[in-house]
């Protein structure tokens, strides 16, 4: 669990997380073909993902969150997605 958020474990990815991969020297998150951003850690890039799979949840259920509510720390800002600022 990291900012409330309960990250989702995978045996079977390298780095331990459901969605998120290492690139170089960095980490991407990944849900449902949507990407979330390139991360420093892959505590990171788990919470990205863990945000993306919460706000999916509560679509589906009907409850939907805000659409300025930001999926990424900080919001998905152009360098929080690896594009230069």
């Amino acid at each position: 669990e990291a900012e409330g958020l309960r990250l989702h474990l995978s045996s079977r990815s390298p780095t331990g997380y459901t969605g998120v991969n290492k690139e170089s020297r960095r980490f991407r998150a990944r849900f449902n073909e949507i990407h979330l951003g390139c991360f420093d850690t892959a505590v990171e890039a788990a919470v990205a993902y863990a945000r993306a799979f919460g706000e999916a949840a509560a679509q589906s259920k009907g409850t939907k969150r805000p659409r300025d509510a930001s999926l990424a720390p900080g919001g998905l800002t152009a360098s929080s997605r690896g594009v230069p600022g």
